[in-house]
């Protein structure tokens, strides 16, 4: 099938699709955000579809931390003591070493009244997995991995079109959310 874009576009006259998917709501990057995101709406019901641009969470990333904030908002939804079950490190403080042996700089336990009083280093591919496991529980949610989206048309319906044509998913009344991926 073929989809047609105006010549005004700038982009060639039709683009190959393989595959079609209506949502209510289309997430571009899984990232953490971007899982986030599209788990939160998928527990609320929402119709959800996260396109994501590699074919794995399996990657180098910028951050493999995952804060007490974070983990507070993990907990009010059900989710910190599944996670603190995968691969993780706690880390209370900074510490540095000295002559005399290493000191920790401040102790977050005694600083933060939290049920989280640490930072959790955990690798954000397990992390991602995690969330995506969680998501996938809910029947609204859809990920679509290696769709690396290029860009968004609206109109009656918008479209992400992936520049490795997984399908893009079709929003209705133009209610698509658009995220840069991570």
């Amino acid at each position: 099938m073929n989809v047609g874009i105006p010549a005004a576009s700038g982009h060639a006259a039709a683009e190959q699709v393989l595959d079609v998917h209506e949502t209510a709501c289309c997430v571009v990057g899984g990232g953490p955000g971007g899982l986030m995101l599209a788990l939160l709406l998928a527990r609320r019901g929402v119709p959800v579809t996260l396109l994501e641009a590699h074919a794995t969470f399996d990657r180098d990333f910028r951050g493999d931390t995952v804060h007490p904030a974070i983990l507070e908002i993990l907990d009010e939804i059900g989710l910190a003591d599944r996670l603190h079950q995968r691969q993780h490190v706690k880390m209370y403080g900074p510490t540095i070493p000295t002559a005399d042996g290493p000191v920790m700089l401040f102790d977050m336990r005694l600083l933060l009244k939290t049920r989280f009083p640490y930072i959790m280093w955990m690798p954000q591919p397990i992390f991602l997995d995690f969330l995506a496991t969680a998501a996938r529980e809910f029947p609204s949610f859809r990920l679509v991995m290696g769709a690396n989206v290029q860009r968004l048309l609206t109109g009656s319906a918008c479209r992400a079109l992936p520049a490795i044509p997984r399908g893009p998913a079709s929003c209705p009344r133009g209610s698509a959310r658009n995220r840069s991926s991570s």
